[in-house]
């Protein structure tokens, strides 16, 4: 949870998700969809590296319904963390658009905040998907928030999205959908 935020929920249902949202009348000329890696296999039954950690039977379930979701959003960029479950929530998504996934380790787990804000400016400009981790969404929702975007959920549930639309380069507009159930 984003636990500062006080969460001002209005939920509709979309694709197997719930969203809430806000209105903006700013006009829109891109869309970045935050997705929080879809469920993976316990860290306490794991005996390998955590970056190697796959997502668990329920996690592949939300993996496919996060990418029946986004595939046809006109996605252009697919950008992961480097850990396996991560690139597995999007891996569906990037074979059914044709986009390959971009590992990036500015969306690994403990990544310092002016890496991933860097990474975040510098896609600004495209319909892009970035798939990381409930710290690295913290860092980016705080950021959000301080520009003065209301956001109306605390939430980040794995396999969850948070949509940021974008317009000049800037944040104008944040929602929040639930993870697929």
């Amino acid at each position: 949870r984003l636990a500062h935020l006080r969460a001002r929920p209005r939920t509709a249902f979309i694709g197997g998700f719930n969203a809430t949202g806000t209105n903006q009348s700013e006009k829109v000329a891109v869309t970045t969809y935050l997705v929080r890696h879809a469920k993976a296999g316990s860290r306490g039954r794991w005996n390998g590296p955590d970056h190697e950690r796959l997502l668990s039977s329920r996690g592949e379930q939300q993996s496919k319904k996060i990418a029946k979701f986004l595939v046809k959003k006109d996605i252009t960029h697919i950008i992961s963390s480097p850990y396996a479950r991560c690139l597995q929530t999007v891996a569906r998504l990037s074979s059914q658009t044709g986009v390959e996934t971009e590992a990036r380790s500015e969306l690994g787990e403990g990544s310092p905040p002016d890496e991933i804000l860097n990474l975040l400016t510098r896609i600004s400009a495209e319909n892009a998907v970035l798939c990381s981790h409930g710290d690295v969404i913290g860092i980016i929702m705080n950021y959000v928030e301080s520009l003065g975007v209301n956001l109306d959920s605390d939430r980040s549930e794995k396999g969850s999205i948070w949509v940021l639309d974008f317009s000049d380069g800037q944040v104008i507009n944040a929602r929040y959908i639930e993870p697929p159930q």
